[in-house]
């Protein structure tokens, strides 16, 4: 027995239907395409908003903010790695801390050369993370935090975060 239905969403004008076959059942859309390009404009369009662009505030930015000011030449020369970290959650995105080069860096994106520790975790728990509120071995321990690389670099940088906590996140 092989069933279908068949509604119309207007998701710019995506068909979507529905399957039912021998006690399985799917729904199947058709590809996404812009109403634009068959000559027509929407009839509503979104009020301008400042949320086209991401923000450069927000915890995460603080707390990289904080970060460049305690790394120096004493703290690169001590710890030597290049740390990545790859952000989920409400602020997710990439962010880098370069403690092997000059001074140090820190910055969003990609880090310009390849990162000796990768970190994966929720953007809250790095937060807490760095102001001292969530301790990295429990962090890690528990699976808010996933290493990936140079253990030993990894644990240099709970130095660090003892700074930050010091500096009042």
């Amino acid at each position: 027995m092989f069933t279908v239905e068949s509604r119309d969403i207007e998701i710019e004008r995506c068909p979507t239907a529905h399957f039912h076959f021998i006690g399985v059942s799917f729904w199947w859309k058709c590809p996404v395409f812009p109403i634009s390009l068959l000559g027509a404009t929407p009839a509503f369009k979104p009020p301008p908003s400042s949320s086209a662009a991401p923000s450069s505030g927000g915890p995460i930015e603080s707390t990289f903010n904080a970060i460049r000011g305690v790394i120096n030449e004493d703290v690169v020369k001590l710890t030597q790695g290049i740390y990545q970290f790859d952000l989920s959650g409400e602020n997710k995105g990439l962010w880098f801390l370069d403690l092997k080069s000059g001074a140090g860096s820190a910055g969003q994106g990609q880090s310009p050369v390849k990162a000796d520790v990768v970190m994966a975790m929720d953007s809250g728990d790095f937060s807490k993370m760095f102001a001292g509120k969530l301790k990295p071995t429990m962090a890690f321990m528990s699976g808010k935090l996933k290493i990936k690389g140079d253990m030993t670099l990894a644990l240099k940088l709970e130095k660090l975060m003892g700074r930050m906590s010091k500096a009042k996140l």
